[in-house]
């Protein structure tokens, strides 16, 4: 396995946290440590930053509330919208920072201000990458998808709909896609229980790479949040 190679505060003005590099290796440094240098950067890790604009002599810089990012972020000229200094935007990178030059934005979404209740989960969810938003044609066929149970969706199923089935779900679950049902039997000579489990078919709906599924895949797991809708 190759060192790692250490980058002088120079290297680090063109990049950015998680970005991919091509460095070769120039030497070492005083600390005898292999010193590199940054040939090309392969792939960019941040496209969006998520931070407090703050007016500096006239211009609005964002600071990043990831604090791995240690660029500011100037904002271009006519690109902060309605946004103001001391709110909490996302920015959207439209040129990357140089050893010459800091990185460049435009304001695509005021989050409000930073003392707003719930502000630190907004920012939370846009640190870590975890996505939040579903895509149109997600929401349009989720739009199409009947409210009620149709007679197609029966077919070749068991209708359990007249049995008092209960929720395992808590009162203040995001969805209610579990539940139970049971009663007392005859077990040969005995008393037994006859225990029901019912959960969602989502399959039924949802099929394998249709617009709903990919952002599933997407999210691969769902996340929660107090006080705010799952992502």
């Amino acid at each position: 396995m190759e060192p790692d190679l250490f980058l002088c505060n120079a290297e680090m003005q063109k990049v950015m946290h998680n970005d991919h590099v091509l460095a070769r290796m120039i030497g070492y440094d005083r600390r005898g440590r292999p010193e590199g240098h940054i040939v090309e950067v392969t792939k960019r890790a941040n496209t969006h930053i998520t931070g407090r604009l703050l007016n500096e002599n006239g211009a609005l810089v964002l600071v990043p509330e990831d604090k791995r990012i240690g660029h500011d972020i100037v904002i271009a000229p006519q690109a902060h919208g309605q946004a103001k200094a001391g709110q909490v935007v996302s920015v959207e990178l439209i040129e990357f920072p140089s050893r010459h030059a800091a990185a460049l934005g435009k304001v695509v979404e005021i989050l409000g201000e930073i003392d707003d209740p719930g502000m630190e989960i907004e920012i939370a969810v846009r640190k870590h990458g975890v996505p939040h938003q579903f895509s149109e044609a997600a929401l349009a066929q989720a739009k199409k998808l009947p409210e009620k149970i149709r007679p197609t969706d029966l077919h070749d199923r068991v209708d359990l709909r007249d049995l008092p089935l209960v929720t395992i779900d808590g009162e203040d679950a995001r969805d209610f896609d579990d539940a139970v049902y049971c009663e007392p039997v005859k077990v040969g000579r005995g008393n037994g229980f006859r225990l029901l489990v019912a959960i969602a078919d989502v399959s039924h709906y949802v099929k394998p790479n249709d617009a709903l599924d990919i952002d599933a895949l997407e999210r691969s797991t769902s996340v929660y949040f107090p006080r705010r809708q799952r992502a």
